[in-house]
């Protein structure tokens, strides 16, 4: 037996095997850590305004950001899929973005169940089939 025989067909690449190299990612990343950080010490890191500024970013992504600062805890449905774009050019409250984030959601044909500290991001069941599955706002 060669040392070639050992070795089975090489699979190509795959787009799951190719990291996403995409700047705002890291952007929002670090939004989310500021986010977090803040939920942590609110006292200490958190900024009481911030000026928010996501540009096709996913929706589950902002949510993860979200709920920390706000004390929430939001799952988003799998079957959930929007690009959200959010911009400021004033800073806002965290107070004042949940809201702001609760409206695109709901404007993108999604439903808000809220449930104590728990917030539920999922289809609407009543929503027309035509809609594509995965939205944009705007």
């Amino acid at each position: 037996m060669q040392a070639s025989d050992s070795v089975g067909p090489v699979a190509p690449a795959t787009h799951k095997d190719v990291p996403m190299q995409r700047p705002k990612i890291a952007t929002i990343l670090s939004v989310i850590a500021v986010l977090a950080q803040g939920a942590a010490h609110a006292s200490d890191a958190m900024p009481e305004y911030f000026t928010p500024n996501f540009r096709d970013a996913d929706l589950g992504v902002i949510a993860r950001g979200v709920g920390p600062s706000t004390g929430k805890n939001i799952v988003v449905d799998p079957r959930v899929c929007a690009q959200i774009t959010m911009t400021w050019e004033s800073p806002i409250s965290h107070a004042e973005f949940y809201e702001a984030f609760l409206s695109v959601v709901r404007a993108l044909g999604f439903v808000v169940v809220e449930e104590g500290s728990v917030i539920r991001i999922m289809p609407d069941e009543r929503s027309s089939p035509d809609k594509p599955r995965c939205r944009q706002f705007p």
